[in-house]
């Protein structure tokens, strides 16, 4: 809260997640003179969020006073005078006059507006602060998200390494598949298609070689933990990184030949998504 000469100002600031920096204003008197001016300042302080910015300007007591639109006053006068005249009706008493509607406007006073240059310095200070206020608050919850989303990463590692660590990918199980494939061409029929079972290993051998996803989602790791660890807003290159991480953990799902790597896919995807989602709080 904020003063200025006869005015208490209020601001009270709201952010959400959100690709980029919008901010959405809520004012008790106009502010669009000045609304470049206080954008301009938020983005000093953000890059990312949908912020809801509310101003509640209140002026002290019997500084607001209404004024008589006498132009509009003159015509009553006048009027009544004629009805006098013509039909014999009552002029009407000063009450009531003041009670019509119109005669009286209360309209909002020069010290009233942003154009008065000391509460527009008390708008914008105000607003500063409340930045600063939500800026801190942001922080506080980025320390709690960056546990979150290191979490998450930790947990990415650990599925990468399952999958790389899958019986289905020793040389022993993939001469069993092979195997496996060639009792079944031999037990088709009484001619041996050797083209087809040369066809059907190097299908089986590009299927089962995940190890450039692996090493792919290695370096994701890698670059996640490092741009987690900056004191700088990341959350673009973070979403970027998150992009990337799904797509190998695609790739890993549609190569995955047994049960087991199916389910290690799958789970790798279900976390990426959480990351995915946690990263859309990240400055």
């Amino acid at each position: 809260m904020m003063t200025a000469e006869n005015a208490t100002i209020v601001w009270e600031t709201r952010s959400v997640n959100g690709r980029n920096l919008d901010l959405r204003f809520h004012s008790t008197i106009a502010i669009d003179t000045i609304e470049y001016e206080l954008k301009k300042k938020a983005s000093e302080f953000f890059s990312r969020g949908n912020i809801n910015c509310s101003l509640n300007v209140s002026f002290a007591a019997g500084n607001s006073h209404p004024k008589i639109n006498r132009e509009y006053l003159d015509w009553v006068l006048k009027l009544s005078d004629e009805l006098e005249q013509t039909y014999g009706i009552q002029k009407p008493t000063i009450d009531g006059l003041l009670n019509m509607k119109g005669i009286l406007e209360y309209g909002t006073p020069e010290n009233e507006t942003v154009e008065n240059e000391d509460l527009r310095r008390a708008i914008v200070g105000g607003f500063e602060k409340a930045l600063n206020e939500l800026k801190f608050a942001r922080e506080k919850e980025g320390g709690n998200l960056q546990k979150i989303l290191s979490g998450q990463i930790d947990n990415i590692e650990k599925l990468v390494n399952e999958a790389r660590n899958d019986p289905a990918r020793t040389q022993e199980a993939i001469k069993d598949r092979l195997k496996e494939l060639v009792d079944c061409l031999l037990g088709a029929g009484d001619k041996f298609d050797s083209q087809r079972l040369e066809m059907e290993a190097v299908l089986l051998a590009t299927k089962v070689d995940i190890q450039e996803e692996l090493d792919r989602l290695d370096g994701h790791v890698e670059a996640a933990r490092y741009l987690l660890g900056l004191n700088e807003p990341v959350g673009r290159r973070l979403d970027f990184l998150a992009q990337e991480f799904n797509r190998e953990a695609n790739t890993l799902c549609s190569k995955a030949h047994t049960a087991s790597l199916s389910t290690i896919g799958l789970s790798l995807k279900a976390v990426i998504d959480q990351l995915r989602e946690q990263i859309q709080n990240v400055e």
